[in-house]
């Protein structure tokens, strides 16, 4: 029985000591993988790849019914059709479905690398692997938040550029114009090497952080 104006102390312990807080994973707070694709980053990079793919079927789904009886196929090097054919579903719905599955596989594979990172950490090609491999599982998580920030980056340019040749498709069919400008493909193309160059110095300096968090404290003397 405690007196009014004094605090109980718990048995066994300290009355000058603070009662320390719980971690938060015991506060019924769960708590982010930063390492893995259920970021809130990944998150918002999955939802304009879903977006993008939208945009690029309505695209093409509207000028569906506009195309004339010949197309072109196949554009050469210079920019010029060098084939024509029927608009088939085959033939013109080839770019939305490659986006499609590119999409599709670039989701799966950013999903499975915190699993691969904590299982088989060895089957993975990153910089400084062997440090890479001898950090916890969740540190080792962590480290490749970037590797599935690329993935999920990946196909944004490649359904711009989708969505581009399908116009330019359409505009050289109605002759409105006469060459597919090839300019924006390799834009494209830097973009992508640019991107994975970003991301592998980003990952590197991830497993680095890493491993100095993990690296033991010298004693102090």
């Amino acid at each position: 029985m405690c007196e009014q104006g004094e605090t109980e102390t718990p048995r066994g312990g300290d009355p000058h000591r603070a009662e320390e807080p719980l971690p938060r994973s015991q506060q019924g707070v769960r708590v982010p993988q930063t390492g893995s694709a259920s970021s809130a980053a990944a998150r918002a990079l999955l939802a304009v790849n879903l977006m993008g793919l939208g945009v690029l079927w309505a695209l093409v789904f509207r000028l569906r019914p506009l195309l004339p009886d010949r197309i072109p196929l196949h554009f050469g090097r210079n920019g010029l059709p060098d084939r024509w054919g029927e608009p088939s579903a085959s033939s013109w719905l080839v770019l939305p479905l490659a986006a499609t599955i590119m999409t599709g596989l670039m989701t799966a594979l950013a999903m499975s690398v915190g699993a691969l990172a904590r299982r088989w950490p060895g089957m993975l090609n990153v910089p400084r692997k062997k440090e890479f491999v001898e950090l916890p599982p969740g540190a080792r998580e962590r480290a490749l938040r970037p590797l599935g920030l690329l993935l999920l980056t990946f196909p944004l340019p490649f359904d711009w550029l989708a969505g581009w040749i399908a116009w330019c498709t359409y505009e050289v069919a109605i002759g409105s114009r006469h060459v597919l400008a090839v300019w924006p493909v390799f834009a494209i193309v830097g973009v992508e090497l640019a991107l994975t160059v970003a991301a592998l110095l980003a990952l590197r300096r991830s497993i680095i952080r890493e491993t100095t968090r993990a690296a033991p404290s010298a004693p102090q003397g």
